[in-house]
């Protein structure tokens, strides 16, 4: 019998994609990072928005993070305390003029998403997700 190795960061981070691809209705288009990014980034989905009538081309990064080793659940404030993620990644996300997604999955409990932006004056250290920020297509609304 032949065992499969998996590798749930790899997993992790196509399930989200497609998540992600669903919460904006398909208009979305993954983009793997390369060149400065390499190793902060997982990947960009660029996608249409229409403000006001106008059509407007936006982009989020996206970081996914996989396994019980990026998260530990503090019960007496409902949050996940994210752990193991590079400060120097974190301060490059937001300086980024883009915001900047870090998606954590929960392969032990139904492979359950959880999301936090990262924007200009997001701190960096003690990064905390409210168990209410679960990735979802309703989160588009």
């Amino acid at each position: 019998m032949q065992i499969i190795s998996r590798d749930i960061g790899s997993i992790g981070e196509s399930f989200s994609k497609y998540l992600v691809e669903s919460i904006f209705f398909g208009n979305a288009n993954s983009v793997t990072l390369y060149a400065e990014y390499k190793g902060a980034l997982d990947f960009k989905f660029d996608y249409e928005s229409n403000i006001d009538g106008n059509k407007t081309l936006r982009d989020i990064r996206v970081q996914v993070k996989t396994g019980e080793s990026f998260a530990n659940f503090i019960t007496t404030t409902n949050k996940y305390t994210i752990s193991n993620v590079k400060n120097e990644h974190k301060e490059k996300w937001v300086l980024s003029k883009q915001p900047v997604l870090l998606i954590w999955v929960d392969p032990d409990n139904q492979n359950k998403m959880y999301w936090k932006i990262f924007l200009k004056n997001t701190p960096i250290k003690n990064t905390k997700i409210p168990i209410s920020h679960y990735l979802s297509p309703a989160t588009f609304f």
